[in-house]
């Protein structure tokens, strides 16, 4: 599974992430790498962040710090616990809708 997300912020977009999610060995892992606006990579080249399954249940899985959780078919709330540039923990918290399909 592959995804894109764009982070907008007061000028147009601020940055961009690929994500990949998929089979390694008898599990899942999901692979991410970060584009600042002008799509010069975060990570270094050959770099990437890496975080394996670590639960699954019926409406949620966890990766590494990301929680995916849907509450119904329609919606998916992602929480991304990271570390602040002060050291400090936070969370970042994703509250995603299914939009209608246009006739």
């Amino acid at each position: 599974m592959v995804g894109v997300f764009r982070q907008d912020g007061p000028e147009g977009p601020a940055f961009y992430e690929i994500l990949v999610i998929r089979e390694e060995g008898d599990s899942l892992i999901l692979r991410l790498k970060h584009f600042h606006a002008d799509l010069r990579g975060w990570e270094e080249k050959d770099e990437r962040l890496e975080w394996p399954l670590t639960s699954l249940g019926e409406r949620e899985a966890v990766f590494g710090p990301a929680r995916f959780h849907s509450p119904d078919p329609n919606r998916l709330q992602i929480t991304v616990t990271m570390r602040r540039r002060d050291g400090s923990r936070g969370e970042l918290k994703f509250d995603l809708s299914r939009v209608p399909a246009v006739e």
